[in-house]
């Protein structure tokens, strides 16, 4: 593995790269055959929810593909990585304890990836650990998710794969992204944020 900090997709003006859409569906079937083979069941997340539940598409101005897994099906995540390995780099993100918080699969020399969230059960909500706010900071920056959403998950078909999606689906997109997500082409709306002490955390997740 190679840390994410020494792959990039941006260009020399800090802007996105912009996927293309064949690159992009044959990356995220690659990676879901590997997840389905290791046990895993992806959720579609973030952008790539969005677009797969509204247009039934990558959205034209994404950067990337998302999806999440449950934090503690994380052991069965090694027999994924050997497979991509064979043909993707995997980067990888925060680190707690002996796991992480998200991991990047792409192509050398290709500006399409797919970064999987690792979603944390704390607080009747699933968590997506973020990072520090500042190097000298004792806390951390949480992307939270009520548990509702995820406890009786819905599946959609989307690129000729089924993934697991939150449910109510438009509840769910409504709490990311307001009524934002209903307009064609928009997904405006500010990420919540739960900071939490750094030891408090880790003890109450068991790191």
């Amino acid at each position: 593995m190679i840390d994410k900090k020494d792959y990039t997709h941006s260009d020399t003006l800090g802007r996105a790269k912009m996927m293309d859409f064949d690159r992009a569906t044959t990356l995220l079937i690659d990676v879901k055959t590997a997840l389905d083979e290791a046990g895993l069941k992806p959720f579609l997340f973030f952008g790539t929810l969005l677009g797969a539940y509204r247009e039934n598409n990558f959205i034209h101005h994404d950067h990337d593909i998302d999806l999440a897994i449950f934090w503690e099906d994380y052991p069965k995540i090694e027999k994924a990585i050997l497979k991509l390995k064979e043909k993707y780099l995997c980067c990888m993100g925060t680190r707690l304890g002996d796991k992480y918080t998200d991991l990047y699969f792409a192509k050398e020399g290709y500006k399409e990836k797919v970064d999987m969230y690792m979603l944390i059960p704390f607080r009747n909500h699933r968590v997506w650990c973020r990072r520090y706010v500042r190097p000298d900071d004792r806390h951390y920056v949480l992307a939270p998710f009520p548990d509702k959403y995820f406890e009786k998950p819905e599946t959609l078909n989307f690129k000729g794969k089924d993934f697991l999606i939150p449910s109510p689906i438009e509840e769910f997109l409504t709490y990311q992204w307001n009524t934002w997500w209903k307009a064609s082409g928009g997904q405006v709306g500010k990420m919540k944020n739960m900071h939490v002490s750094t030891e408090e955390f880790n003890k109450e997740i068991g790191i």
